[in-house]
């Protein structure tokens, strides 16, 4: 019988529109993006400890088992969990042919990118001499989110705006240089 079993169903949901409208000599474009994913694992694991000797205490790892003294010892559960993500983006843009050869484009996007969470809040945290409120009996310094100051994402939300600039040289009509520049803004 095999220690680690895993079923595991994913789920992504999307929906995209984009529009674009030529205007004289701009071509007007926008769009946007949503996006919810779930993951619902469910482990069937037998993990009743593992102990790693490296011989920390005395040197000699066959030593630091005879007097029980491991430099590891792991065990863990196999409880089911349930990750989630959500995603938003938006953008404009503008690209404006001021001459045949000469174009430019200016635009931003905008994302709001929530980092992935637990639908039952199970994503522990590290933080030293905190107490957690929502397990009491767990370690010193392992905490998890609703407990004070803890957010229920690995990371808290991200805000982001990318400006773009761009331009667009034809030297001949089949050959053109183009440079662009982009930045992320937090």
């Amino acid at each position: 019988m095999p220690i680690t079993n895993l079923w595991q169903a994913n789920n992504t949901f999307t929906g995209t529109d984009n529009f674009s409208r030529v205007i004289g000599n701009h071509t007007i474009k926008a769009g946007a993006e949503l996006s919810f994913e779930q993951v619902n694992v469910s482990p069937d694991a037998t993990f009743n400890g593992t102990f790693i000797f490296s011989g920390s205490e005395t040197g000699i790892d066959f030593a630091d088992y005879l007097i029980g003294t491991p430099s590891v010892y792991t065990q863990t559960d196999s409880e089911n969990y349930y990750p989630r993500h959500k995603y938003l983006a938006t953008y404009v843009e503008d690209s404006w042919k001021a001459t045949s050869q000469l174009t430019f484009n200016l635009g931003v996007r905008y994302e709001l990118l929530e980092y992935w969470s637990e639908k039952y809040n199970q994503i522990p945290a590290m933080v030293v001499g905190q107490q957690s409120q929502v397990y009491p009996t767990a370690f010193p310094g392992l905490v998890y989110p609703t407990d004070k100051g803890i957010p229920p994402t690995l990371v808290p939300f991200g805000n982001r705006f990318a400006p773009r600039l761009g331009v667009a040289y034809a030297v001949t009509p089949k050959t053109s240089i183009r440079a662009g520049y982009g930045i992320f803004i937090q």
